[in-house]
């Protein structure tokens, strides 16, 4: 059950320009960097970007998730909920995303391994390669990171 795909699948996904994912001991944070635009005087001028944050953080037997404007406790381990959420991220994902960094300030092989997995279960469920022009996977080895790439469309 994807939770937090459903909070942010109300945004115009081409607002959604850069994720962000780190992987921190037991919490993983996913941030988006929306680009914002105010209609000022009958022309668009850029606002700063504004950034979103979701939390999956660990409990003893449940997870977390958290953004600003809600937090719910789930009975699943972190990783299968964070994982569901990007899968939903990376499956319905149409326009070309700008960027996206992945990195891990611990190292967690066993969690790297699974977001692999999930990433690569939602890619080949998708039917056009992910556009994404910048990419960084700190948290992949070589091996991984040059499988992923293959499923970029850009």
């Amino acid at each position: 059950m994807s939770i937090a795909f459903k909070w942010f699948s109300k945004y115009p996904e081409d607002q959604m320009q850069h994720f962000k994912i780190v992987v921190c001991g037991p919490s993983i944070y996913f941030h988006f960097k929306f680009a914002a635009e105010l209609f000022l005087q009958k022309s668009i001028r850029r606002a700063p970007s504004a950034r979103y944050l979701i939390m999956y953080i660990e409990n003893e037997s449940s997870t977390q998730v958290a953004c600003p404007e809600r937090n719910i406790q789930v009975e699943e381990s972190m990783i299968q909920v964070f994982c569901e959420d990007f899968k939903e991220f990376l499956i319905n994902r149409i326009t070309i995303l700008e960027s996206l960094d992945m990195r891990g300030l611990v190292d967690e092989r066993t969690i790297y391994d699974q977001i692999f997995e999930c990433m690569e279960s939602a890619f080949n469920q998708r039917n056009e390669k992910l556009q994404v022009k910048n990419v960084r996977f700190d948290i992949f080895d070589p091996k991984q990171v040059i499988e992923l790439l293959r499923f970029n469309g850009k």
